[in-house]
Parts: structure tokens; sequence; C-alpha cells
């Protein structure tokens, strides 16, 4: 559609732009702009070449999300993609990706659980699950008591993914 070639230039365009800059960010809204734009006409038409068309444009747009460290949003983007396609892994290894780089623990321990239910056997799989091991909160022991009768706080686990 005009929508996404006109999200594909400003993409572009953003990509050369400073980084950083408010060039560049703003090009980057543009694109994301004119991406959903693209999905509505895509979601109100039929067919495997609309819905193909539809799922394309949705990861674009969370590329632009990415690139924009927006992870967030990117998160939402990928929800919409795993709905449409819920045996994809590439989806729930790129959700489980964004939701770790924004800070968003559960949501990156349920996409990876899935990735790796749905690609036990990937090229990732030992790194998902080292850092689902690593990110996982066993129960803290019970606190115990110093002399003094002051509870000694527990170590907190280590939050994060990075």
């Amino acid at each position: 559609t005009a929508w996404t070639a006109l999200a594909e230039n400003y993409q572009l365009r953003g990509s050369q732009q400073t980084k950083g800059s408010a060039a560049q960010l703003t090009d980057w809204n543009n694109a994301a702009a004119a991406y959903k734009q693209a999905v509505k006409l895509y979601v109100a038409q039929k067919g495997k070449a609309a819905a193909d068309a539809r799922i394309a444009t949705l990861q674009s747009l969370a590329a632009v999300y990415s690139n924009q460290q927006d992870f967030a949003q990117g998160v939402k983007v990928y929800e919409q993609l795993t709905s449409l396609q819920p045996n994809n892994a590439d989806f729930f290894f790129n959700m489980g990706t964004a939701a770790s780089s924004g800070g968003d623990t559960k949501t990156a321990l349920l996409a990876f659980t899935r990735y790796l239910q749905l690609a036990p056997k990937s090229t990732y799989a030992a790194a998902v699950k080292q850092w689902i091991a690593q990110n996982t909160t066993s129960p803290a022991p019970a606190p115990s008591s110093s002399k003094s009768g002051t509870p000694k706080p527990s170590p907190s686990p280590t939050k994060g993914g990075k």
C-alpha cells in the first residue's frame, strides 16, 4: 500500500539521520504511524495475501519500535503477531527479547517459555534456558533472626537479562 511505502521511506530516512536526533525520532514516529495505517487497511481486507501483508507490516512496525528502543510498544506488536501465528517460534523469541530489554521479566518469561515449547532444539534454546534460569525467582528462604531479634534481609533475586 501507499502507507507501507511511506513508512519504509520514513524508516530508511530515519536510519540515515544522526543517531538519537530529533529528526531521527520524528522519522521513526512517522514510520510507525504509517505502518499502523497500513495494518488497519490489511485488517479490513480478506484473503491470504492481505493476512501475509499484515504480518509483514506488523514485523516492520516492531522493527521501528526496536530502533526507538520502545520495547513496550514492540511487545504489543508481538502480541498481535503471536495471536495471528501462535506457532511461530520466532515471534515469541522476539517478544521475549523486547520484553526483557524493556524490563518486563514476567512477559519475557512467558514468551521465552512458549518459544522453547515451539523450538526446543533451536540455535538459541540453550541461551534462552539460561536466561530463564537466571530470571526465575525461587522462594526466598525464611528470614533468620540475629541475636538482636531483627530479621536479616533475604538476598534479592537478580532481575534483568541483558
